[in-house]
């Protein structure tokens, strides 16, 4: 069933021809993976993710809203929990791992007022926040957000998100942003949107982060983030989520950093990315992480594979008792070897080789093998 889905999509994308205005930007995609867990973890096993998403982009070009631009996005997560059933890693091997049946994931409004942006609505915070461009090329979940925040508390990112809104000055080699987003148990957990449950009626996080870049000619060269958030949640009532929470409010701080460090005049890049989060130890779950790695891109176009890369994510893991974190041995570690591969100019076949150390504190060492096929629909 899920085939012949794919494969009319793919053919209604090869044939359509665009026909709206350059006000408007669209895409659809879907993701396939199929997680192997060789060795270790809980138990051995295979289980498979999809993700369906479509993005939509109105940029009106003149008129009261010429500066104004609206986003939707829709997405539907399907298929089974690797990292729960089987590997038993808190990073999360694969990140379109999701639990939610929402459709709507972002619906937010952005205005640009000479060097400010302002935006609210639904909206993905590490879109804006914590974002490392080179370390999108992998597949584990902590090097899209450091664990520090994502497991720590339920913040507004994939695979649902929550009102928040943030205020940016941007000139050509800095950017400082602040933001706002609602923070409670209730909204992680819903399959349908339900507005009491984004109205800060339980909570807020608060962020402020300063990026600055490296220009050389007209190409960005280098990127470098530091970052602070501070939080106030009540515990959720469930005991099964208490633990997330056992302290009202918190804090933390974080640092993103991506260079391309060579550029040859063939087109190869050799790009690296360095992560780092830090929270109080003794009102968190997770309060350290350290992530970084390299991935070289530009291949020849006369070859399929488009980069190659290799990462190691570290996260620091305590325990909780009589309320407060104590600290347990050792980190939980994952080291990616990751490829990709373009077939057909709008298939991208991922390889990708996971050795999670000590996965969640408790369980042996993992192996894992997952493959990845992403159909570009419409780009």
């Amino acid at each position: 069933m899920l085939q012949l889905l794919l494969l009319s999509f793919a053919s209604y994308a090869q044939n359509h021809k665009k026909t709206a205005s350059e006000e408007f930007d669209y895409q659809a995609n879907i993701i396939l993976d199929v997680v192997n867990n060789l060795s270790g973890g809980i138990k051995k096993g295979s289980q498979f993710l999809a993700l369906a998403s479509f993005s939509l982009d109105y940029n009106p070009r003149q008129g009261v809203f010429k500066n104004t631009s609206f986003h939707g996005h829709l997405l539907k997560t399907a298929g089974d929990s690797p990292s729960e059933n089987l590997i038993g890693d808190i990073q999360i091997a694969s990140n379109i791992e999701g639990r939610s049946s929402r459709f709507i994931y972002e619906l937010y409004i952005k205005q640009k007022l000479g060097d400010f942006i302002i935006s609210a609505g639904l909206h993905d915070m590490n879109a804006d926040f914590m974002f490392s461009k080179h370390a999108g090329d992998f597949i584990n979940s902590s090097f899209g957000i450091a664990p520090t925040v994502s497991i720590n508390m339920p913040v507004s990112i994939f695979p649902v998100t929550t009102l928040g809104g943030y205020l940016s000055y941007s000139r050509e080699k800095f950017d400082i942003s602040v933001a706002l987003y609602n923070l409670n148990h209730h909204f992680a957990q819903e399959e349908s949107f339900r507005l009491k449950n984004h109205l800060y009626q339980h909570g807020y996080l608060g962020l402020t982060e300063l990026c600055y870049r490296i220009i050389a000619g007209d190409e960005t060269t280098g990127e470098y983030k530091i970052g602070a958030f501070i939080k106030d949640c009540e515990p959720h009532e469930n005991g099964d989520h208490a633990a997330r929470c056992p302290d009202q409010k918190n804090h933390g701080f974080y640092f993103v950093g991506d260079q391309t460090l060579l550029r040859a005049p063939s087109g190869k890049n050799l790009n690296a990315f360095v992560q780092l989060g830090i929270t109080p130890e003794k009102k968190n779950f997770a309060s350290a992480y350290y992530g970084g790695g390299i991935s070289l891109k530009g291949f020849s176009s006369q070859i399929l594979l488009e980069q190659v890369g290799l990462a190691l994510g570290c996260v620091k893991l305590n325990t909780i008792e009589e309320g407060a974190y104590r600290e347990v041995k050792g980190f939980e570690t994952v080291v990616e070897l990751t490829s990709s591969f373009s077939l057909l100019n709008w298939i991208n076949l991922q390889p990708d080789f996971q050795y999670i150390i000590n996965p969640s504190g408790q369980y042996e060492n993992a192996f894992v093998i997952l493959l990845r096929l992403k159909a570009n629909l419409l780009t």
